[in-house]
């Protein structure tokens, strides 16, 4: 318990000691966010559709719960398949690769609804793919599956709404900041082999120290100078004050 608590002050002294280090970081890292999200981050908006499988009438039976649930499997293997997506590509005129990353199929367990919800950086466009996807399967379905329970929730135009924030990008990058400067500093003090007192003597050699001794060092280099009576400059390193004489 005891050692905890001295690896606990002893990284609160860390942290006083370079504080310096962990506000210049976490500060340069807040700059490069905020540079990067004005400037370079386009914002990306997401649309979502919802298509509706089968009735939600309550009166609906066992059978009708069981051809739900496999319409419900089955439009969403149709959603993510070729049939659909070779059309919709087609469509909009673009890329298969893209469209795949775009776009997130989902529904929520003993759901009727599927959630089509694509992104994409320009707002317009991530609504009509999302509505090209939605009137696609529901037509595809139609067709191939023969059946008239899939419908479109949504009006004409698919809604859309920005991801993410401009504050919450500033709060992310200065986080990272702090941490990478509280990393920064803890290395700091590892490869530092400054002896700032008598108790880092004590733990890093195993003696007691007998006496310390307090010197004002603006009257010890005054003194200095007076003795040395020159004035070349005086260094001073650390708790270490030397001075230089021919």
């Amino acid at each position: 318990m005891g050692d905890e608590i001295m690896d606990i002050k002893s990284f609160i002294l860390v942290m006083k000691n370079r504080f310096a280090t962990i506000l210049l970081t976490a500060v340069i890292m807040f700059g490069i966010s905020a540079v990067a999200t004005l400037f370079f981050i386009k914002p990306t908006y997401e649309a979502n559709e919802y298509l509706l499988i089968g009735s939600l009438k309550n009166e609906e039976t066992v059978a009708d719960t069981q051809r739900v649930n496999r319409m419900l499997a089955s439009t969403m293997d149709l959603i993510n398949s070729s049939v659909v997506l070779d059309q919709v590509q087609q469509t909009m005129e673009i890329d298969k690769e893209e469209l795949l990353k775009s776009i997130a199929i989902k529904n929520n367990q003993n759901s009727q609804i599927i959630n089509i919800s694509v992104r994409n950086e320009d707002s317009e466009k991530a609504s009509l793919i999302a509505t090209t996807i939605a009137k696609t399967t529901v037509r595809q379905v139609n067709e191939l599956l023969n059946v008239n329970d899939v419908e479109v929730l949504n009006k004409a135009e698919s809604d859309f709404e920005k991801v993410g924030s401009i504050q919450v990008n500033l709060a992310i990058g200065f986080a990272v900041g702090l941490l990478v400067g509280i990393g920064l500093a803890m290395l700091r003090e590892y490869f530092d082999d400054t002896v700032r007192n008598y108790h880092e003597i004590e733990s890093d050699l195993g003696l007691s120290v007998l006496g310390e001794i307090t010197i004002n060092e603006k009257k010890y280099l005054r003194k200095v100078k007076r003795q040395s009576g020159k004035s070349e400059p005086i260094k001073e390193n650390g708790g270490n004050i030397s001075a230089q004489s021919n």
